[in-house]
């Protein structure tokens, strides 16, 4: 630091105490932590004694809880090996370019924190008061363009050279809303002066602290006075549900409430509906954060989640919401309804009980038969035993007590079969059935169903190296509208389309029924992610708003919210659906439920009307013959 001439600026060096005082104070307000990173910078002092001076009694006072890294402005070699977070700062400066090459220094660094507390001791002196209040109102808009909040600034004036006074602006103090430079305050005032020794008769020298403006403390307060939180979001149920115009949603409600905890003005930007599926970049114009990164909002909603580029570009609220990205397919159709009559049993069952119908007819009419109990054929006595086995009337009075016990044998089977039959077949009835549903990736591939996936969501599958990622990397169609793809799959079954899972089952306008497509089950999800808001990074107000959030997740105001839109959402499906609709509670059979038993019925008309014409046929036919014969006789005879 150059050589050192303690004469040259022993005026500053009686304020050394006052500094170490100072520092005490304002490195302990509020967010300093004990053992914290203090990062020094020096500006360009002309004379090293002054600032090893300054370092030493830092380094010595009694009370020291910080560790020290002084600096110069200079760029770091490896500032990758310095990761502690600085909790405080201190600039030693004379003018403004100081000041910038110093904050840009911080900046560069991985310690860089805007919310640290900043002590800026300024060794220009002062001639007036607008001078001075010209230069510290600069150093202050400096500072918060770089989004540095808690500053104190050092200074003297030429006329009281014995007096260092402290002065800080309150960003939020009356009225304020941390958007101006407006509230500057002293808060503080050190007065050194000159005492004679009566034991020594040495002159000493003194000083005195005075402290100001107390009351206007906390600088970030509980309550904002109805200050402005501008809020850049998509349109994205359930989280922000809306039109033209913000209306409500998970986020929505969950900013309302801390807004109104902190009696904050909320202002919502809505952005273009391209950026919700666009690829998340860096670009401060057309990036995704473009509004954020710009300072035009403090903060974004929307369904979002962290990625590599958001963790260099914003700072994530807290998590309150787990959501996941999924495959959503068109649901299964229902199974054709003409066979709800026979798919009560299955084959063999199906197989058992007519065999025991035709081998108990057979066992019938044997009986009859060699008994000469009737004069009926085979079929009289299968449609009997029919009759008796379903539960129908058929007139037939034996008189062998054979014959008797064996239909009451077939009587009780009958009663069981057709009370397992009925009781089966209203359950087949009032609960429709579906085809095999696609609820797997790999059942997807085999149905050779096209995949659409926005471009964010193929960086998901670029990380992977299973085969079905390296499927979908060949064998995908970049979507550019998440809501459109969906709404395909209504009238497309050869489509799946992959979205969030919150987004695809809670949308209250109902695009998109819940009847006409499928999830995939947790298991075959893209990717699980928490939720969270985007705020404008090392923004001053994150702390005190997650600290509402945790509040509002652990009362379980969110779960509540989300069963009310769900439920909100099923009243409408079920005002505006048909009553014998298939999403709706109530079954009542049609005769699509019914139309087997009318095709068996037609089929056995069909059947029965093809046997009479083949019979009337052969009727004929014979007819014709005899008649044809006879004219032939007829003729022999003649001739004979």
């Amino acid at each position: 630091y150059g050589e050192l001439k303690p004469l040259a600026y022993e005026s500053d060096l009686a304020f050394t105490p006052c500094l170490i005082n100072f520092t005490q104070k304002y490195f302990h307000s509020e967010r300093a932590l004990r053992g914290s990173l203090v990062i020094i910078n020096f500006g360009k002092h002309p004379e090293g004694f002054f600032l090893l001076k300054i370092l030493e009694a830092l380094n010595e006072d009694k009370n020291h809880t910080f560790g020290l890294m002084p600096k110069d402005g200079r760029w770091h070699d490896d500032p990758a090996k310095v990761i502690d977070k600085a909790q405080n700062y201190m600039l030693i400066m004379l003018d403004m370019d100081d000041l910038r090459l110093n904050v840009d220094q911080w900046k560069s660094l991985p310690t860089w924190n805007p919310l640290a507390q900043t002590i800026i001791v300024l060794l220009k002196t002062f001639d007036t008061i607008k001078e001075k209040d010209e230069f510290v109102r600069r150093v202050f808009e400096e500072l918060l363009a770089d989004g540095i909040l808690f500053v104190n600034i050092l200074f003297r004036m030429t006329s009281t050279l014995n007096k260092m006074a402290v002065e800080t602006w309150f960003p939020y103090y009356d009225k304020g809303c941390a958007r101006f430079v407006d509230n500057i305050y002293k808060i503080g005032e050190c007065i050194v002066s000159e005492k004679m020794n009566r034991l020594t008769g040495i002159s000493e020298k003194t000083w005195k602290i005075y402290e100001f403006n107390e009351e206007k403390y906390p600088k970030i307060p509980k309550i904002f006075n109805n200050c402005p939180l501008i809020i850049s979001t998509f349109v994205w149920e359930p989280f922000v549900v809306g039109n033209e115009k913000i209306e409500t949603g998970l986020e929505i409600l969950m900013i309302k409430t801390i807004a109104q905890q902190m009696d904050i003005k909320l202002q919502f930007n809505i952005i273009n509906d391209d950026l919700v599926t666009a690829k998340i970049s860096g670009d401060n114009q057309t990036g995704i954060y473009s509004d954020v990164l710009q300072k035009k909002a403090d903060l974004m909603l929307g369904g979002l989640y962290e990625n590599p580029i958001s963790r260099k570009l914003v700072s994530p609220s807290i998590p309150y919401y787990q959501d996941d990205i999924t495959w959503c397919v068109a649901k299964a159709k229902f199974a054709q309804t003409w066979l709800n009559v026979f798919i009560i049993f299955n084959l063999t069952t199906w197989f058992i009980i007519i065999f025991t119908l035709v081998a108990s007819s057979v066992f019938l009419y044997a009986i009859a038969y060699f008994t000469k109990q009737t004069k009926e054929n085979f079929t009289w006595v299968f449609l009997i035993t029919v009759t008796l086995s379903t539960g129908q009337y058929g007139h037939y009075w034996p008189n062998r007590s054979s014959i008797r016990f064996f239909l009451i044998i077939l009587y009780f089977y009958g009663l069981h079969i057709n009370t397992a039959y009925h009781s089966s077949l209203i359950n087949v009835l009032t609960n429709p059935r579906y085809e095999d549903q696609i609820k797997t990736m790999e059942m997807a591939i085999e149905a050779g169903l096209t995949f659409e996936v926005n471009v964010n969501t193929m960086e998901f599958f670029n990380s992977k190296g299973d085969w079905i990622s390296k499927y979908l990397l060949s064998n995908h169609k970049l979507c550019r509208n998440i809501d459109k793809c969906f709404k395909k799959i209504k009238k497309d079954r050869k489509v799946a389309v992959a979205l969030s899972r919150a987004h695809a089952l809670n949308n209250p306008f109902r695009f998109i029924e819940d009847e006409d497509f499928f999830c995939f089950p947790v298991s075959d999800d893209v990717v699980i992610y928490s939720v969270v808001m985007m705020f404008r990074r090392f923004h001053h107000l994150l702390a005190d708003i997650n600290k509402k959030i945790r509040t509002i997740s652990e009362s379980g105001l969110l779960t509540k919210w989300q069963k009310d839109s769900q439920s909100e959402g099923d009243n409408e499906v079920e005002d505006s659906s048909d009553a014998v609709g298939h999403g709706s509670v109530k079954m009542v059979l049609r005769v699509e439920h019914v139309e087997g038993a009318f095709l068996l019925v037609l089929l056995g008309l069909a059947t029965g009307f093809l046997v009479f014409l083949v019979e009337l046929s052969i009727f004929y036919i014979r007819k014709k013959y005899k008649i044809i014969m006879k004219r032939r006789n007829e003729k022999k005879n003649i001739r004979k």
